[in-house]
């Protein structure tokens, strides 16, 4: 809607999150933490031009800092999707990772969407909820399913399957880019 463009940008024209710069995404590692005292220190310690250019740089951080907490506005999953880009491109009937590819650029999605029949897109969870193993500290990926059959939306008809599916991978979770590859 126009609350969320006018909030984000005094462009006329929405800007693709996905097209977000990576050095301004990575800002946000940066900013929890970020000591107000020890910019002003540093800035005492330089000549008034630097001065002024860090001042001008520190309200940059600013407007970044508040551009992107309006980010969560718009996509409350950005906590869990990272800073890596990572998209999945798979068979509906596949399993286990077969015939899975992975993508980092929406326009290579594209490319390669000329060529598919019939393939889920997904945006792979950078940050997900991990099991950790107390005696090892190394942590695990799992999942649960849950089958829910929807008959009706108006009004709700809805059914859940009774038996709950888990898993768990027995290989430690690294999002490592060297571990990820389409080999």
């Amino acid at each position: 809607g126009e609350w969320i463009e006018s909030e984000l940008s005094n462009h006329s024209t929405w800007v693709d999150i996905i097209k977000i710069n990576y050095r301004i995404a990575e800002l946000t590692i940066y900013l929890p933490n970020f000591n107000h005292k020890l910019l002003y220190k540093q800035l005492s310690k330089h000549p008034t031009n630097r001065l002024i250019s860090n001042l001008i740089t520190y309200q940059r951080i600013i407007k970044i800092q508040s551009i992107l907490k309006s980010f969560h506005l718009i996509d409350p999953q950005l906590y869990i999707n990272g800073y890596s880009n990572i998209w999945l491109a798979k068979a509906p009937e596949a399993s286990r990772g077969i015939s899975m590819k992975l993508f980092y650029k929406i326009e290579e999605i594209f490319d390669y969407e000329k060529g598919m029949n019939g393939r889920i897109i997904q945006k792979y969870i950078e940050n997900p909820l991990l099991t950790t193993n107390l005696s090892t500290n190394y942590s695990y990926k799992f999942d649960i399913r849950i089958w829910v059959l929807i008959l009706s939306v108006d009004p709700l008809v809805s059914y859940i399957y009774p038996t709950v599916y888990g898993r768990k991978c027995c290989i430690s979770y690294d999002l490592n880019v060297k571990n990820l590859s389409n080999e």
